[in-house]
């Protein structure tokens, strides 16, 4: 009788194969959480920018109110920029905003304010912000 003695070959470790595997599947779910949590940075900064202009809003609609003047503030600056930022202190002097409740989220003047004058009666307002989000609509509220 001969005895047939089959000998198992043990293994350590992994393949290259496998390494490689599972080295790509770590990298591609590490690219798609990065790009993920970036996208929701800008869309949290889009929706705070759009919180503060309907704040804008509703403190201009109170001040043509309680004024007594039917009138929105007229700010005193060249441009939209610099309307936008002479605007929000005439809200805060007359008491329709809290100091320092208006600023950009990333720090950069992005907010604009435009001042239609019909007849010179101060009756239409835009405030608006340029988003973040690529393709996004502009952030933009008016009279109502």
């Amino acid at each position: 009788m001969s005895k047939n003695i089959m000998y198992k070959r043990q293994t350590y470790g992994f393949t290259f194969i496998e390494l490689l595997v599972s080295a790509t599947i770590i990298i591609v779910l590490s690219v798609i959480g990065v790009v993920s949590f970036a996208k929701a940075g800008k869309s949290a900064r889009d929706a705070r920018r759009r919180a503060d202009l309907a704040m804008v809003q509703q403190a201009m609609v109170q001040y043509k109110v309680n004024e007594g003047t039917g009138e929105y503030p007229d700010p005193t600056g060249a441009n939209a920029k610099e309307k936008f930022a002479d605007l929000i202190p005439t809200l805060q002097t007359a008491g329709y905003l809290s100091a320092g409740t208006i600023q950009d989220p990333k720090n950069d003047l992005t907010y604009y304010y435009a001042f239609a004058c019909t007849l010179c009666a101060g009756t239409d307002f835009t405030v608006s912000a340029t988003p973040e989000v690529t393709g996004a609509p502009a952030i933009t509220f008016s009279n109502p």
